[in-house]
């Protein structure tokens, strides 16, 4: 039997959609979004329109996301030796060629047009790493890609290595991944600020993939009161690092309120499906599967509204980030239809024609 055989016939018990987790995407990518919109307008329009950066939750909300979505995923997956070149297939079908397509625009505008890019150049070894999800410094010292919001998949692509190591392994994916992760945010601090670019991979926000694992393991039938549980603790945790004295309280990036309030967040969520699903309008859910492509591309497209306003002499800033949002929304809808869905639709037809039909 092929893979494609058997994985069609793995059982679909624990298979599921969740509308809600959808609808949670497109709010994740537009927190995102009007941070990154508000800062272009700060920096090319307004100088006095002051910057936002509470939106970069968003990203924590993904990879909790991710991490829900992964351990859901591998229950899907056939008992056999070749489950995790499936997984790595699938996942790297669904990240890599709208984030090529993304990087190589960025590339290509880097030298047709230098002057309208901030906080990017050509470096040889930064190019090269971006396109393959390794780790490097930019010319600014972050460690980013040239697609800025490419850091993320730095971070994806590692949680995926370490997922499909475990199936090859033949292991049990949430007890390992649990441990490397936590094993990794604990070594965070033994590095300095000037920390190797590997090094990232110690950042603490590896914690939120493994908190959407748990939140996946408890949503399953028959274990929902350990989900109120972790949402019961979720908003304790919130709460007492709030007034606790000398506990951090700030919602800065990996600070403990963050944590607390995201893991409640999804949980929550997750809870009340049986209500997102009924009242959940479709233009969210339509968001919801366009979040990739908005995520990658608004940082190419909002730009242009603030350089515009600028040349017109506008200068109000909400009103660049009020058309700036909808524009990527509706630009990010576009390519999902006419560009990503088509690729992930070229790549099934070739699974599909790639392998003889098993036998009878």
């Amino acid at each position: 039997m092929t893979i494609s055989s058997a994985a069609s016939r793995a059982p679909t018990a624990h298979r599921r959609h969740f509308d809600g987790i959808q609808a949670l995407r497109f709010v994740a990518a537009l927190l995102v979004v009007v941070t990154h919109t508000i800062f272009y307008a700060h920096e090319r329009l307004d100088p006095s329109f002051a910057p936002w950066s509470y939106g970069s939750v968003g990203v924590d909300v993904f990879f909790v996301i991710s991490g829900f979505v992964m351990m859901h995923a591998v229950r899907s997956m056939p008992a056999s030796a070749d489950a995790w070149k499936t997984f790595a297939r699938r996942r790297l079908e669904r990240i890599v060629p709208l984030y090529w397509i993304a990087t190589t625009l960025k590339v290509v505008s880097l030298f047709v047009v230098p002057s309208a890019v901030l906080h990017a150049t050509l470096e040889p070894v930064n190019v090269v790493a971006s396109y393959v999800f390794a780790p490097t410094r930019n010319a600014e010292g972050k460690i980013e890609p040239v697609l800025g919001v490419g850091w993320t998949l730095v971070f994806e692509v590692a949680f995926y290595a370490l997922v499909a190591l475990c199936l090859a392994a033949r292991v049990q994916v949430l007890p390992v991944v649990a441990v490397v992760l936590t094993t990794c945010a604990a070594l965070w601090w033994a590095f300095d600020p000037g920390r190797p670019a590997w090094a990232v991979y110690f950042d603490p926000i590896v914690l939120f993939f493994l908190i959407g694992m748990v939140i996946a393991e408890f949503s399953l039938p028959g274990r929902r009161r350990w989900l109120w549980t972790t949402w019961a603790l979720a908003l304790v945790a919130l709460i007492a690092v709030l007034v606790a004295p000398g506990v951090d309280g700030s919602f800065e990036r990996n600070a403990p309120a963050r944590f607390a309030s995201v893991t409640a967040l999804v949980a929550t969520t997750v809870l009340a499906e049986g209500h997102l699903r009924r009242m959940t309008p479709g233009w969210v859910l339509t968001g919801g599967a366009a979040s990739y492509a908005l995520y990658l591309f608004h940082p190419m497209i909002a730009p242009a509204v603030p350089e515009l306003f600028a040349r017109l002499g506008w200068t109000n800033g909400w009103l660049s980030v009020g058309v700036s949002v909808p524009l990527v929304v509706a630009s990010s809808i576009a390519i999902h239809r006419h560009v990503e869905r088509p690729i992930a639709a070229a790549l099934m037809r070739r699974r599909t024609t790639g392998h003889p039909a098993p036998s009878p």
